[in-house]
């Protein structure tokens, strides 16, 4: 999902990802909330391709916690229109099923992350 994030590759997501994946993304607190499954993949690489000039996250550290993976990062980007530079930290979440993701979400925290986990 990173490697498809980072090279705007919807379809790659797509392919990784459950067609009624459920997920939260960061995004949603400007995009407000996106549907679930391919279709808010779809809108979630759309409004970041729109809002981004370019965009790169790296992982920090991942580990996994019962049936769920864990992978914290940071990602640098430029605005698009400002070309203001921007760099935030994150911590994805995610379940996989029969070698797909079904469950995913991006928090600016580890400590947020892990309580999406809990209330699951």
């Amino acid at each position: 999902m990173l490697a498809a994030f980072n090279t705007g590759d919807v379809e790659e997501a797509c392919a990784v990802a459950h067609p009624d994946v459920e997920f939260v993304a960061i995004a949603e607190g400007v995009t407000g909330p996106l549907p679930e499954g391919h279709k808010g993949l779809r809108e979630w690489f759309r409004a970041t391709a729109n809002t981004w000039k370019s965009l790169d996250a790296t992982t920090s550290e991942e580990s996994e916690i019962g049936d769920w993976f864990v992978v914290s990062g940071r990602t640098r980007a430029i605005a698009r229109g400002t070309d203001q530079e921007l760099e935030w930290p994150w911590t994805a979440v995610g379940r996989v099923e029969g070698g797909l993701i079904t469950k995913f979400g991006i928090y600016l925290s580890r400590d947020e992350a892990l309580r999406a986990i809990e209330s699951d």
